[in-house]
């Protein structure tokens, strides 16, 4: 069982996210954020195993948030939660420090995948080639 933390300004898909991590996986929710300036301001943040992330919020984006956590909070793992496969958006995502990303379309198969990839200190970025880590 994680500690997570979902972030994400549609509400309606992040209950349904929390619900299917909470009931169909067993993990457990220990906070939300609507965007990204909300997540900044959580308290718990360094408890968190992972945080799962909508890299396009208001206020602040995903992207710049984890940027700053990832700053403040070393142990902090973030998987991105999002539309985009472009390889220069990953690029910006692997720069933020996520390592991983889910894209939304896939997110109920691919997210258990993806959990457990990244707490065993593994990325998880499946429309990408090796190659980019090493820039």
């Amino acid at each position: 069982m994680y500690k997570i933390i979902v972030a994400d300004d549609n509400e309606t898909f992040r209950k349904g996210l929390v619900f299917f991590l909470e009931q169909i996986l067993g993990h457990h929710i220990i906070n939300e954020a609507n965007n990204g300036e909300e997540l900044l301001n959580l308290p718990n943040i360094h408890l968190a195993d992972i945080v799962l992330v909508d890299i396009e919020m208001p206020q602040k984006s995903g992207v710049d948030a984890m940027r700053q956590i990832n700053w403040l909070f070393h142990n902090v793992k973030s998987i991105a939660i999002t539309s985009y496969s472009d390889k220069v958006y990953l690029e910006q995502l692997i720069g933020a420090g996520f390592k991983g990303y889910v894209l939304k379309k896939n997110l109920y198969d691919e997210l258990p995948k993806a959990l457990s990839s990244v707490i065993n200190n593994e990325y998880y970025f499946r429309n990408i080639d090796r190659e980019t880590f090493a820039k």
